[in-house]
């Protein structure tokens, strides 16, 4: 067999046609496209997932919060038997009025600290934190009363809207 017979058969066996031009880009399109939706719902969990991490650290933070004063109010005991700590609601914490850290307080003026120094610490550590406390069953807590309880709230803008009206809440019910 002549050679040049062979080749020209080798390169003329398999001509492309017409409709198979372009074939693989349009593959490669639908390809690219099905991958962007792919990425797309990856990123959308990440971010769902940066979402949730945010809520439980700043429910954590609650967690914290309320325990703080609980142990804040066990460690107040002349406080907490004149009623110091009985029903406190939020204010805005610009500066606590006095220094029990530095100097001896009375047991009324450590739970005034008490009170200001961890509502500063809510505005600091949560998005539009505060915190109140309520004693239950009126009264206070004085040595011959048998049972006192406090409802110790944390509250925090957990969707940060900035709207107040729309507060989450960490309740902690304590019985010093």
């Amino acid at each position: 067999m002549n050679p040049e017979v062979v080749f020209q058969s080798m390169v003329d066996d398999n001509p492309p046609s017409f409709k198979e031009k372009g074939f693989s880009l349009i593959e490669v399109l639908v390809t690219i496209v099905i991958i962007s939706f792919g990425i797309l719902g990856v990123a959308g969990m990440l971010l769902r997932s940066i979402e949730s991490g945010t809520m439980s650290i700043n429910r954590t933070i609650a967690v914290w919060q309320a325990n703080e004063m609980a142990d804040r109010i066990r460690a107040n005991l002349g406080g907490l038997r004149t009623g110091e700590y009985g029903s406190r609601t939020y204010s805005t914490v610009t500066s606590c009025p006095n220094d029990c850290l530095s100097s001896k307080c009375s047991a009324a003026d450590q739970a005034d600290f008490d009170f200001c120094m961890w509502n500063a610490q809510n505005q600091k550590v949560l998005p539009l934190g505060r915190g109140s406390i309520d004693l239950i069953a009126g009264g206070a807590c004085t040595t011959s009363q048998f049972f006192c309880a406090f409802d110790i709230t944390v509250s925090w803008d957990e969707n940060k809207t900035g709207n107040i009206a729309n507060l989450k809440q960490y309740i902690l019910r304590v019985e010093p």
